[in-house]
């Protein structure tokens, strides 16, 4: 009988059920037996953490412990023992352990620390590390576990100081990359010294002004500054920025808010107004490259009718600017600058007109792209604009005999409102949100002198023209109502006043009203004409008790420091008519022109009013008390009949009046010489002879010392500095001074010489 033995047919579906069941149990058999082993480990971890065992040596004392916590940390430790070690060590060994572990430092170790146990850490690799820490002997097994606690606790210390030593390097590293972050947004970044008097900085590129109250901070802090239009590098959400993005950070927290004051080109008219816009911010501790701008609900904007400027109050900034939603921004009304620049060449006479922003940031541009074309700017308007914001505009007379009058370059028949937004002009697809390549058109656009946008017309003469006449430039929706005047010379000429080339209605100034004005006329020309106060100009104002809001007004329309320095006088004259010099003065000593104040002094005040002396403990004569200047000052009958300098009628040397006096007033030397009076084409022939101006005063010194050197005294050099050819008188207070105590070390050192001398014999 045949027997046939058949395997039992299934199918595929049935095959794959069979496969998949048999590895499922599979599974749950390993992964239980995982469990298992892992419970039973953690159990055996938990019983060795808490044990210790003392084990003695013929001549070492040895503990050994699992240390369960240095495993939690990283530390490939296979045993710690502490050993008592009898043997007297110069050093502490330290050997390479694992790069996880410190080691320990080499240091000598001192007579106190011999004979304390070593510390070893022994690895699985068979590393080990070692350093002595003090032990007692001793053969309980509690002292043995108390210290072996001890132990744990300075080997923890020494794991925290690693601790900290890489948080430390963290930190730097993150400062590293957030300057680095900011300068790639900001471009230029300012760093400022802050102490316990507080901080008054003005940014003159942007109009920002950061100002931080006396007591902010206790100690001396650093603080850094940056601020610009726009970047590629900031992301604003749904809102528009209309000021400047401003970016302060201070390495301490100050005691009291700080005030940001940042300007905008926004007409607000009421609170109402005020409303629609928002602080936004951005946080220093955002990794990421891109800066996003978050609003922030904890900071309220304030701004005062009249005056185009924001203040926000803070004890801590980062990244700041005001905005609106962008919604609302192309229907906010927007005020302008109208710049006038003239160049004249021949019988030609070109005269541009600029619209842009009103934002200092603006300003600079067109400032550069006149000064590369030749152009001088003569002034600046601010305006709004009227009507359909279509700016266009009219001449009276329309034709001037003589003259042929055309439009030349990118000029234009109007410009609007969308001509000026930059935003619109880079041709962004999100306003505010700028591209790399947005920002290379904008700077192509300048560079044509297709943005910012103007008129540029110019008049050209066809012949000899004897009768000199004006045109009148009418702008037409503008308000303000603006018009300039352009002279059109001959060969008979006409008086223009600077103040009529370009004026509105409400900003006229009659000069003449300030005729009869004997100390307003004397500080014009003492403080703003001869003395260059540059961009102290702020400083004097703040100083005077301007609002920053009207600095910053005075600041916009002005095209030079001269100009900003007249307005100042001007205006702080028109609200304080009863006052005297003397405000002018302090203001000027405090903001460091102390020569200056005493000019507009001594001007004024003739002869001088003695003024009374603090109480002064000291018994060696200072000098007379100045209560301007708060110091006191030397004359140089002072020295020669107080002090008995012996110097005061020696020639000086050449290094000491190099350091003394040429260091500090380098572009005097032209005066100082004069005052010397020596030969006029020599000292003009030094402008050609040397670019260094030290060096000119160097020649004019030895010249002086060759042609009269009976006069070559340090006596001479004191008058001269004090005269009003130079004016220098803090400088000629140092001259003195360092004869002075020129003068008592050369006394100490004859006394010391007759004391010596005296102890041989």
């Amino acid at each position: 009988m045949n027997y046939f033995f058949t395997s039992p047919k299934f199918t595929s579906d049935e095959y794959v059920a069979i496969v998949v069941t048999y590895a499922t149990t599979m599974v749950i058999i390993v992964i239980s037996i995982a469990i298992l082993t892992c419970f039973i480990a953690a159990y055996k971890k938990q019983k060795s953490t808490n044990s210790f065992s003392c084990l003695s040596a013929q001549n070492t004392d040895t503990y050994s412990m699992m240390s369960g916590q240095e495993q939690s940390q990283n530390f490939l430790l296979h045993e710690t023992a502490i050993t008592y070690d009898n043997t007297d060590l110069n050093f502490f060994s330290t050997d390479a352990g694992t790069r996880d572990l410190p080691a320990f430092p080499l240091v000598s170790v001192p007579d106190s620390h011999r004979g304390w146990p070593l510390i070893r850490r022994e690895f699985i690799d068979g590393s080990r590390n070692e350093a002595r820490f003090p032990w007692t002997s001793t053969s309980s097994n509690d002292a043995c576990a108390i210290e072996a606690s001890q132990f744990l606790q300075e080997v923890e210390t020494g794991e925290h100081s690693l601790t900290n030593q890489t948080s430390d390097q963290a930190c730097n590293a993150t400062n590293e990359k957030l300057f680095l972050k900011i300068k790639d947004a900001f471009g230029e970044v300012h760093e400022l010294s802050l102490d316990s008097s507080g901080l008054v900085y003005h940014c003159s590129q942007y109009g920002v002004t950061l100002i931080i109250p006396e007591g902010a901070v206790q100690e001396s802090a650093t603080v850094w500054f940056g601020a610009c239009l726009f970047s590629d590098k900031f992301k604003f959400g749904d809102y528009v920025p209309v000021t400047p993005i401003v970016w302060v950070h201070i390495d301490q927290k100050l005691d009291k808010s700080a005030e940001l004051y940042i300007p905008h080109d926004v007409a607000i008219s009421s609170d109402t107004n005020l409303q629609q816009f928002t602080v936004l911010t951005a946080h220093d501790d955002d990794c990421s490259d891109v800066i996003s701008f978050q609003e922030n609900c904890g900071s309220q904007a304030e701004s005062t009718s009249g005056l185009q400027i924001f203040k926000i109050l803070s004890p801590h900034f980062c990244s700041n600017c005001i905005a609106a939603q962008k919604g609302e921004y192309k229907f906010i009304p927007r005020r302008y600058l109208i710049a006038r620049a003239d160049k004249k060449n021949g019988r030609e006479l070109s005269v541009q007109f600029i619209f842009l922003c009103q934002q200092e940031g603006c300003t600079e541009v067109v400032e550069d792209q006149c000064a590369k074309e030749g152009f001088n700017i003569l002034s600046y308007e601010p305006v709004t604009f009227t009507g359909d914001g279509q700016v266009s505009l009219s001449f009276e007379p329309h034709s001037v005999p003589g003259w042929k009058r055309k439009e030349v370059g990118f000029s234009k028949d109007h410009i609007s409102s969308e001509d000026i937004d930059y935003y619109q002009m880079m041709g962004c697809e999100n306003a505010a949100e700028v591209t790399e390549d947005e920002l290379k058109r904008l700077k192509l656009l300048e560079k044509k002198l297709s943005y910012p946008p103007r008129f540029r017309i110019q008049f050209i003469s066809d012949a000899v023209v004897e009768k000199s006449q004006k045109v009148i430039v009418h702008f037409n929706q503008v308000h303000p109502p603006v018009k300039s005047t352009i002279l059109l010379e001959g060969s008979i000429q006409l008086l223009l006043s600077p103040a009529s080339s370009t004026s509105s209605t409400g900003s006229t100034m009659d000069v003449m009203t300030y005729a009869n004005d004997s100390l307003l006329g004397d500080c014009l020309r003492i403080i703003a004409s001869e003395g260059n106060l540059k961009e102290k100009w702020f400083d004097f104002g703040y100083i005077l008790g301007f609002a920053i809001g009207q600095l910053h007004n005075i600041e916009l329309t002005s095209i030079d420091p001269i100009q900003h320095t007249r307005k100042v006088l001007i205006q702080w004259r028109d609200q304080n008519r009863s006052e005297s010099w003397e405000p002018l003065a302090a203001a000027l000593a405090k903001i460091g022109f102390k020569d200056l104040a005493h000019r507009v002094k001594d001007h004024f005040e003739s002869p001088p009013v003695p003024e009374p002396e603090p109480e002064d403990i000291e018994d060696h004569y200072k000098g007379v008390y100045c209560n301007l200047c708060k110091d006191y000052h030397l004359k140089p009958e002072d020295i020669q009949q107080e002090i008995q300098a012996p110097k005061v009628n020696s020639p000086p040397d050449i290094v000491d009046l190099t350091n003394l006096v040429a260091a500090k007033i380098q572009d005097k030397f032209y005066q100082f010489g004069t005052a010397l009076h020596l030969d006029d084409s020599f000292l003009r022939s030094l402008y050609d002879t040397y670019h260094d101006p030290m060096d000119r005063f160097i020649a004019v010194f030895n010249r002086w010392k060759d042609n009269d050197p009976d006069t070559y005294t340090w006596s001479t050099v004191i008058k001269v500095l004090q005269s009003d050819a130079i004016g220098a008188h803090a400088v000629a207070q140092d001259v003195m001074k360092h004869l002075t105590t020129n003068a008592d070390s050369l006394a100490t050192q004859d006394y010391n010489a007759e004391a010596a001398e005296h102890a041989s014999n």
